[in-house]
């Protein structure tokens, strides 16, 4: 174990270097310099990959519309959802959207850095509070607009941050490993 924003490795240490559910419980400055120091220690054509959630287009803007009927499919799925996000709010410090990552990201200096929004909204179903949600047809619509970029980036909860040639260096399927893995844990 070390502190992301001092980390205990010479630079150009790692091939890859992989920050999962992180980012979003700094501070904006202490995010900053974990990006930083994830860059120092990563080899050059390294691939650095950084996963955060939740989205806070969809949190803030798109979730209070949507709850009263997604409330009538499953309220308990909801109810549990409110849960959740009550204990984000007491450890999540700072929540990211497509732009404020992008922000950080160049704050931060990272070079070549992609951010994206996974086009999976429902999480394959497999996430414990979309499993429920996702049965009803209303929801496996919305599931499917998430495949389209602008509302992927207000209907989705998962974004990515890539430094490098990911897919030559990461393979795809690690990658989509690590979104499935992180559906079913967050």
């Amino acid at each position: 174990m070390a502190d992301c924003k001092a980390l205990p490795f010479e630079a150009d240490y790692f091939d890859r270097v992989y920050s999962g559910d992180v980012i979003e419980h700094l501070d904006t400055e202490d995010g900053i310099r974990m990006l930083q120091e994830m860059q120092r220690v990563l080899k050059p054509g390294g691939f650095l990959f950084i996963h955060t959630s939740p989205n806070t287009v969809f949190t803030r803007f798109v979730l209070p519309v949507v709850k009263p009927l997604l409330r009538r499919i499953d309220a308990g799925a909801v109810n549990a959802l409110d849960e959740h996000m009550k204990i984000n709010k007491t450890v999540h410090v700072h929540e990211y959207n497509l732009m404020s990552l992008r922000r950080v990201a160049k704050m931060a200096g990272l070079k070549n850095a992609e951010v994206w929004i996974s086009p999976d909204i429902l999480r394959s179903s497999r996430h414990r509070h979309t499993k429920a949600l996702s049965q009803s047809r209303v929801v496996q619509f919305a599931g499917k607009l998430g495949g389209i970029s602008v509302s992927a980036s207000c209907w989705g909860t998962t974004y990515f941050l890539s430094t490098g040639k990911h897919l030559a260096i990461w393979p795809l399927s690690a990658v989509k490993k690590m979104n499935r893995r992180s559906s079913q844990e967050t």
